[in-house]
């Protein structure tokens, strides 16, 4: 795709190119090579269409490919380079394809660019741009999904328990904490296991800085739904972990604010029934948020009651009459979900979730 074609005219041969691999498949191999060299010269294109699309299709590509190496190298090397051609939406795409090549083809890249990978793209997580810092933490969690299960305790506190602790830029401290948020989602049981993750995350809970905040409310939700999965589910750690969050419902930004209902939104939602045990604590937090947050707390009383598939959850908590929660607020909460019900704003559709998973 040579340089004197408008962007426009490389969007459409590229596309062509991704959709030749869709339907050629291993058809195609013997052309890998000069395709891949034209996608990754793609992400380096001054158009945001260009490089996403050159983006997705070296996904595609690489799921074919045998020799994946150089090109995690390559791209490692191009989203820590200084050079002029090098802007953040180049940075970024290169660092999106990166993610989607570890992701996909992780078993096929090699020990020595893995550790490349975590050995170089941490200083991005202290880059000006926040979303630079966004795209580097997922990348660098999919690299960390990759490392040998006996060194990933000394990667998670080389790589982000120790810098956090020395951090002195606030843009580092917010890049370090969506890195530990991203990490909860590739490799939820390792981080879950470190005392001083849960710990970073607690601190970063009452920063100054509300995008750090932000950061931390979403990881405490990733680390909501890590103790929450599986035979090895941590009762203790998901009580202090959900009243954490429960506290944020009163942080002192209407932003956060927003945002810690939106997590626990989200957290009810994948794991249905994992605060049954909470709702004592639970209701009276959300029923406290209706009048200034009213859409989204409905939202979160049908997840975490069960509105629309176990009624019983609501009966057993209005007839169990649970102490701490007076009588009056049970009736409160009792009457409320069940005009939830009524109205059929537990059958409302529900697309807004703001975690990965």
């Amino acid at each position: 795709v040579g340089d004197r074609f408008p962007a426009e005219v490389k969007l459409a041969i590229i596309q062509t190119l991704s959709k030749l691999l869709g339907k050629g498949g291993p058809m195609l191999r013997p052309f890998l090579p000069q395709l891949q060299t034209t996608f990754v010269k793609a992400l380096y294109n001054e158009n945001h269409g260009v490089r996403k699309c050159a983006s997705m299709a070296l996904g595609q590509l690489i799921v074919m490919s045998t020799r994946v190496d150089p090109v995690v190298n390559e791209m490692c090397q191009g989203a820590v380079s200084d050079a002029p051609n090098v802007t953040d939406g180049v940075r970024i795409a290169l660092l999106d394809a990166l993610k989607l090549v570890l992701s996909n083809r992780g078993d096929k890249v090699g020990e020595a660019y893995v550790n490349k990978c975590l050995d170089e793209l941490p200083q991005l997580l202290a880059h000006a741009d926040e979303f630079v810092r966004k795209n580097a933490a997922k990348t660098i969690a999919a690299a960390l999904k990759l490392v040998k299960e006996e060194d990933t305790h000394d990667r998670i506190i080389e790589t982000l328990v120790g810098p956090l602790k020395s951090a002195t830029d606030w843009a580092q401290g917010h890049g370090i904490c969506a890195c530990i948020g991203a990490a909860l989602v590739t490799t939820p049981f390792a981080m879950r296991a470190e005392p001083e993750v849960v710990g970073c995350i607690n601190v970063l809970l009452k920063d100054d800085n509300v995008m750090i905040r932000q950061a931390a409310v979403d990881a405490l939700a990733q680390l909501l739904i890590a103790q929450s999965k599986g035979e090895h589910s941590d009762d203790i750690g998901i009580t202090d972990q959900l009243t954490q969050l429960l506290g944020m419902f009163q942080d002192s930004s209407g932003d956060i604010r927003h945002r810690a209902l939106l997590v626990f939104k989200s957290f009810v939602k994948k794991c249905p029934g994992a605060v049954r045990d909470q709702l004592p604590v639970v209701a009276p937090a959300l029923i406290a948020c209706v009048r200034s947050e009213r859409n989204i707390t409905e939202r979160c009383l049908v997840y975490a009651f069960e509105l629309i598939n176990r009624p019983e959850t609501l009966k057993a908590f209005t007839s169990s009459r649970p102490s701490g929660v007076d009588s009056a607020t049970i009736k409160q909460i009792s009457e409320y979900c069940k005009r939830l019900v009524s109205r059929g704003a537990a059958e409302e559709s529900d697309s807004e979730d703001v975690l990965e998973f």
